[in-house]
């Protein structure tokens, strides 16, 4: 069983991210995504995010690497990959 890219999440991070995964006032697929992260950073493999949530491997596999990727690799002034899973711009606005 592969393994979903290591994800650490901070607190706030981690706060965020469990708020948008249960939150009504967030897009359905912007839950999802938040899910996914989530389970990563505990450690799920793919395949299991994806029987969890009922979406394809393939799905779990690009939107954890693209927000390692994303977070890993962001430089302050770079324009966002993935916007609606930018947990730093929410934490600003509280």
């Amino acid at each position: 069983m592969r393994v979903a890219p290591e994800i650490h999440l901070s607190k706030p991070q981690r706060a965020t991210l469990q708020r948008w995964s249960r939150g009504r006032k967030v897009a359905v697929r912007q839950a999802q995504r938040a899910k996914m992260i989530l389970r990563a950073a505990q450690g799920k493999s793919n395949q299991q995010i994806a029987a969890l949530l009922g979406v394809k491997v393939h799905t779990v596999l690009a939107t954890i690497l693209g927000y390692a990727q994303h977070h890993e690799h962001r430089h302050r002034h770079d324009p966002p990959r993935h916007p609606d899973l930018q947990v730093e711009a929410v934490e600003e606005e509280d």
